[in-house]
């Protein structure tokens, strides 16, 4: 496997049990393992580590739907979690697994086999985990289900053809092609009304910081099923940043009667601010 081990802890400690049970985690881990605590942008945090890794375990998808739902120590980060929201986010975190070209295990828990949770919560909660199970099974190259410390192989692929477990990806890689991939997003993707595609324009379009929830539903990855959706909005960020410019132009030079190379070195200043550089000699995409 390597020897840049990672561990995506997705648990909080919010009180002394779950602080009891981290101690123990780590306690049980080797020193060659190195933590990274992250319970709500997943997919960030598997981007951050591109490159870094040669094995990563993501521990666990069950936490990190709850926080999602619950805003977990941060109660006003809590959302309306919808099943295509789960959809999106699984499929945007294996993506990101995908990209690190590292061995990548996700550990979550099955709970569908008991009976309907009687408040809403519990049932968006089951709801949301079941999506995304199906949606880590069928994006994975191998998956288990573990019961009684047995591993019972759901879908099984050559696991030697991992790079990062040892050896190149023949013919037959347990990779999926960049085909089979784009189609997969296509099958998650949504339609060009849907809230996201607008937010996913604005975030890719500007560097405006926006809070960690908005920023993680925002992200997406350049390919046909996430993307499609978002182009349609492009022209009404477009008009944004064009509005905020001839706001602050007419502020400066008419209101304020700023000369107009100044006006315009602050205007060029304020375009890198709130694009990164776009279409100024392509810096944002560096």
């Amino acid at each position: 496997m390597g020897d840049r081990l990672f561990y995506v802890a997705t648990a909080q400690p919010l009180d002394d049990e779950m602080r009891e049970r981290i101690r123990k985690h780590k306690a049980e881990r080797s020193d060659r393992w190195q933590t990274v605590e992250e319970p709500v942008d997943l997919a960030g945090a598997l981007l951050r580590l591109k490159g870094e890794a040669d094995a990563i375990v993501v521990d666990c998808m069950g936490l990190w739907i709850s926080n999602l739902l619950t805003g977990g120590s941060d109660a006003s980060r809590a959302i309306y979690l919808s099943e295509d929201d789960a959809l999106s986010l699984a499929v945007e975190a294996v993506s990101a697994a995908k990209s690190t070209r590292a061995c990548v295990i996700f550990v979550s828990n099955e709970v569908g086999l008991g009976i309907v949770p009687e408040d809403a919560l519990g049932r968006a909660f089951r709801d949301a985990l079941g999506r995304v199970n199906q949606v880590l099974a069928e994006m994975s190259d191998d998956a288990y289900l573990l019961i009684s410390g047995k591993a019972i192989p759901l879908k099984k692929a050559a696991l030697e053809s991992i790079p990062a477990c040892g050896h190149e990806p023949s013919s037959g890689s347990a990779f999926a092609s960049e085909t089979e991939f784009t189609v997969q997003e296509m099958r998650h993707s949504y339609p060009w009304w849907h809230p996201l595609g607008p937010l996913r324009a604005f975030t890719f379009l500007t560097r405006i910081p926006l809070p960690g929830r908005l920023r993680t539903l925002g992200a997406t990855e350049m390919r046909p099923g996430y993307f499609r959706p978002v182009v349609v909005w492009f022209g009404a960020v477009g008009f944004l940043l064009g509005a905020i410019l001839a706001g602050s132009d007419y502020i400066m030079t008419v209101m304020a009667g700023i000369e107009a190379p100044i006006a315009a070195a602050i205007q060029l200043t304020l375009l890198f601010l709130l694009t990164g550089g776009l279409h100024v000699d392509g810096l944002a995409d560096t």
